[in-house]
């Protein structure tokens, strides 16, 4: 994070800002130690993450003040802008973060409470979360097309005002 705050006005010749870059490894970096702690994993496979989780919530929030610094610009263009893509980035973005964390949780719940191995159930985390996945992601393409079907309307009674008030001024010229 502290690289990303001294390259935060820097933008390459291809409009790619380092600063953006930095701070969402740092975001993955936190959010991998978020989910170390939220697992219980710590204690069970002995892992002890060189960031406590004070620290983890702490970079994460300066890290989102960096991608936040120049939202026009770089990675965050797309996220802010009025774009479909946009949007649906927008939608997705906490479906991404959250429903893998969730299932996982769930899965090391599982295990522990020994309702299966952990063979079964990381094939059971992955089929969930492509089921989860293929849903979510069908909802955003139907809210897309039904935008798309919108759009079209809106530019057919677009063209059609554009022809009728055409044709009355011919009508009138003539």
């Amino acid at each position: 994070s502290a690289f990303a705050l001294l390259t935060i006005n820097v933008e390459t010749r291809r409009g790619w800002r380092p600063a953006q870059l930095l701070a969402l490894t740092a975001i993955v970096i936190s959010l991998l130690t978020l989910l170390v702690y939220s697992y219980g994993v710590v204690t069970i496979y002995q892992i002890n993450p060189n960031m406590s989780l004070h620290s983890a919530v702490a970079i994460m929030a300066l890290s989102g003040g960096i991608l936040s610094a120049h939202p026009d610009r770089g990675l965050m263009a797309v996220a802010t802008s009025a774009s479909a893509g946009g949007f649906m980035l927008r939608r997705l973005i906490l479906a991404v973060i959250g429903l893998p964390s969730f299932l996982g949780w769930l899965n090391v719940a599982g295990i522990e409470a020994g309702l299966y191995g952990r063979e079964f159930g990381v094939a059971l985390l992955v089929a969930a979360n492509m089921v989860v996945f293929m849903i979510v992601i069908w909802r955003n393409a139907q809210l897309l097309h039904l935008m798309d079907v919108d759009r079209q309307q809106a530019q057919n009674a677009l063209l059609s005002s554009h022809d009728e008030l055409e044709s009355r001024i011919e009508e009138r010229t003539a």
